[in-house]
């Protein structure tokens, strides 16, 4: 399936968007494994996140679907059942490497499967850690990439400095801690994403942070409720469309502001973007907020660390190619092994938009043109966050555009385009 994208002529209103989906999976994990019927309303109800919930379907726990509510039926540490056939994760990275720290030492054996793209991202960042604290855990194929294997098995803790900066590894590591003996330490470099250890919190996990150190113990958890906020990484996509509009103004409402999660909003602010959060005051699990947006002139800038805007960086780059000046991106090697090699697929995107760009190993160099006129197809390489982000920047196109092979957003937006009604419509 394809989009045909229209020039948008401004771009008003006052928005909400999906819940988070970080978080959605999340609550989906540990809504499982802990006591009793837990509740999420504004739930996230993408591919990604409903194959996590049928994954642990299979492994024996029931969920009740209520609107835009997740009721889980939870059966504590322990309760889970091995699965009959291999779990399927589908496009998921977050599914497969947190499920895996999750089931490590939940006396489960099992096999999980992804999709073509899941089968070439790399699984030895979290296999090798689990073997050390003695899980059976292997690549089927000895090739360190799914489909993974899991045996029982009884986990011992361990002390582990993160090689590199993974929400993802991390929470792997934290969900095995919850079944393992001893105290687990995990020591950072930067603060990455922070939603599980929130959550294991408040669902009265023994986790403990101490700047950048974070030691779990085994733990059992209590079933909660609680209330998902809007991603802040599908506000993204609107907040860009904003920013590069002629005569746009916008009001995203109740989206998730948590510090980890809004590096983003600091370097568009640094492109010279006119953006105010107003925060929510009323105590909850996530801080949440108001986005208020106006269409800005933007500059080029040095981004010198992708880690805390790994799923911001496409959209980053289509804003830069409308800004004025250069913009430089580094140490964004991890771009290259996500749903696409997303360098590559930024850069070819680019050059479609007749913008002139440089390659690096670990970023590129954006020359941005602010009057830049164009029409062209896009191509999307199945991956949801390059599709969703020049799909905003062909809001810009003098004439009609195409984005190519769309069906990939289901994975996070599902309803993105019902954002631009009239100027986004599928072919």
């Amino acid at each position: 399936m394809n989009f045909n994208i229209r020039r948008l002529n401004n771009f008003e209103g006052t928005f909400k968007v999906p819940g988070d989906k970080s978080i959605s999976h999340r609550f989906a994990m540990l809504s499982a494994i802990a006591q009793g019927r837990s509740v999420a309303s504004n739930f996230l109800f993408s591919e990604d996140c409903l194959n996590t919930i049928n994954c642990f379907k299979q492994l024996g726990i029931e969920y009740e679907i209520k609107g835009n509510e997740v009721h889980t039926y939870g059966k504590g540490i322990g309760g889970l059942k091995s699965p009959n056939e291999p779990l399927y994760v589908g496009n998921s990275g977050t599914t497969i490497r947190l499920i895996s720290g999750l089931l490590a030492g939940s006396n489960i054996n099992c096999i999980i499967n992804g999709d073509i793209s899941i089968c070439k991202r790399p699984m030895k960042r979290i296999i090798e850690p689990l073997q050390l604290m003695e899980a059976k855990i292997s690549s089927q194929n000895n090739d360190g990439f799914a489909p993974i294997m899991i045996e029982s098995a009884d986990l011992k803790a361990i002390d582990y400095r993160m090689p590199m900066n993974s929400a993802q590894v991390k929470s792997c590591l934290l969900f095995a801690g919850l079944n393992a003996r001893g105290n687990t330490k995990i020591i950072e470099s930067i603060h990455t994403r922070n939603h599980s250890e929130l959550m294991i919190k408040q669902m009265g996990g023994k986790i403990f942070t101490n700047n950048m150190e974070i030691l779990i113990r085994n733990s059992q958890l209590k079933a909660i409720e609680t209330f998902i906020p809007g991603d802040i990484s599908s506000a993204a996509f609107l907040i860009a469309v904003a920013l590069i509009v002629p005569r746009s103004e916008i009001l995203i409402e109740d989206v998730g502001i948590n510090k980890t999660r809004i590096k983003f909003i600091d370097i568009l602010k640094n492109m010279g973007a006119k953006i105010d959060i107003h925060a929510n005051e009323k105590k909850q699990l996530e801080p949440i907020g108001n986005i208020r947006v106006v269409t800005s002139d933007l500059k080029g800038i040095m981004i010198h660390d992708v880690s805390e805007i790994i799923d911001e960086v496409p959209i980053i780059a289509v804003l830069a190619a409308f800004a004025d000046g250069v913009t430089e991106i580094h140490n964004g090697k991890e771009l290259r092994i996500k749903e696409s090699d997303r360098i590559k697929s930024i850069i070819s995107n680019l050059r479609a938009m007749n913008i002139k760009v440089e390659e690096f190993d670990d970023g590129m160099l954006i020359h941005g043109n602010p009057d830049n006129v164009f029409n062209c197809k896009f191509e999307s390489y199945h991956d949801h966050r390059i599709a969703m982000a020049f799909s905003c920047a062909a809001l810009r196109s003098e004439e009609a555009s195409i984005m190519k092979h769309i069906d990939c957003i289901a994975t996070s937006f599902p309803n993105f385009s019902e954002y631009f009604k009239g100027n986004i419509d599928n072919i």
